[in-house]
């Protein structure tokens, strides 16, 4: 595993796209946005690093939509959590038992 940078400039705004590259034994080059936000790339050890860059700089729109996407997803499931949070302190003030799930 390594972890590679490339420089992607659009006409507002200059980005750093940091990605971890694998090498398998695999027939295409794969990109894979995780939940967290990590892009992870895997390629034969064959393709040249050089070529793996371009090919995420030519992908970049997409990564930067789909890394949005991703951080949206977490401020609602933080905001979810929160609202959890003040309907249990809610509950517990009110005198509602609160049943908690301990798996």
């Amino acid at each position: 595993m390594e972890i590679r940078h490339i420089y992607y400039k659009t006409e507002d705004a200059a980005y750093t796209i940091s990605y971890v590259l694998t090498r398998k034994q695999v027939k295409y080059i794969n990109l894979r946005i995780k939940s967290n936000g990590e892009i992870a790339v895997s390629a034969h050890r064959r393709v040249p690093a050089t070529y793996v860059d371009k090919f995420v700089e030519s992908k970049a729109p997409f990564i930067l939509e789909a890394l949005e996407r991703v951080e949206k997803r977490r401020e609602e499931i933080r905001e979810l959590e929160q609202r959890r949070g003040e309907n249990r302190r809610a509950r517990r003030k009110s005198g509602v038992p609160v049943v908690a799930l301990v798996g």
